[in-house]
């Protein structure tokens, strides 16, 4: 099991840092690189990217210039409308994130947190994050921090009309099956469905995918009945830096997400590893931390 990544991945979610590697993180990244493969030879079909396995403690950095806010947050707009999202906000939203978690503990996310729908799907006992990557996300969406703003959705938190919920589909090594994940949706839709008829808005968040570049046809019949049902489904576009969306980002039923990096307080680009493709549907700002 990975080292807990929780409390660096919450803390330094979309902070700018220095982009040396420092020799430590190097030698992760390699590790990582080599538990890739060993994962593929295995059989999964869907692997986290070294890219987004390897922890990296912002303290392992030469900050220079240093940069302590939330640059994502500021780009969307989500600092300076705050107060006016908080207020006007009136809708209950919940988000289905299926990565490496059935459970979050962390106490940054206890106030989001719907732990009592958390499911697992992979072999493991335990539903807990042995990884960091699925808790990462849920802490870009709805973490809160007395110090630093972090979930992009926290004021909705804080009125206490957003919940995420933990579907764990990878397991602690960052590895998963399309199978798992679409046992995952079927269980997943039937709560779905009760909960917009009780006035939910409701999301999936994958981000996660592979290479199918055909799709996989009972996922897609169990993602259209959730589309039908009226669920946003959200995933991530891919780090290969190339053409071709990875899926289930490239999935008709999914909106694919890709990636922007900084560029100065007010601008930014495509990220040079952000997957591009005619099924991306919009970018945003990409989370520092776990770059190297």
């Amino acid at each position: 099991m990975k080292t807990n990544l929780t409390v660096a991945l919450l803390l330094w979610t979309s902070l700018i840092m220095a982009q040396e590697i420092p020799k430590e993180a190097q030698r992760t990244l390699n590790q990582e690189k080599r538990e890739y493969k060993e994962l593929a030879r295995e059989g999964y079909d869907i692997i986290l990217d070294p890219i987004e396995q390897t922890p990296i403690d912002p303290s392992m950095y030469k900050i220079a210039p240093t940069y302590t806010g939330n640059w994502g947050n500021e780009y969307l707009g989500i600092t300076g409308l705050f107060n006016e999202i908080k207020t006007k906000a009136t809708k209950k939203v919940v988000v289905y994130i299926f990565d490496t978690a059935g459970e979050f503990d962390h106490p940054l996310l206890k106030a989001a947190a719907w732990n009592e729908k958390g499911r697992i799907y992979t072999s493991e006992s335990s539903k807990l994050d042995g990884n960091g990557h699925g808790t990462h996300c849920a802490g870009i969406i709805a973490g809160i921090s007395p110090s630093v703003p972090l979930g992009i959705a926290r004021g909705l938190v804080e009125k206490g009309l957003l919940k995420v919920v933990p579907i764990k589909v990878l397991t602690n090594q960052g590895a998963g099956s399309f199978t798992w994940v679409i046992n995952a949706v079927k269980d997943v839709n039937i709560e779905a469905a009760q909960l917009i008829q009780q006035g939910w808005s409701v999301v999936y968040s994958f981000s996660l995918g592979g290479n199918v570049p055909s799709g996989i046809p009972e996922l897609e019949t169990v993602f259209k009945y959730a589309v039908d049902q009226g669920v946003f489904i959200s995933a991530a576009s891919g780090n290969t830096g190339g053409e071709g969306v990875n899926y289930p980002g490239s999935s008709p039923n999914a909106r694919a997400v890709a990636a922007l990096e900084r560029l100065d307080e007010t601008n930014a680009r495509r990220a040079s590893y952000s997957t591009t493709g005619d099924q991306v549907y919009c970018a945003a700002p990409r989370s520092e931390e776990r770059r190297v």
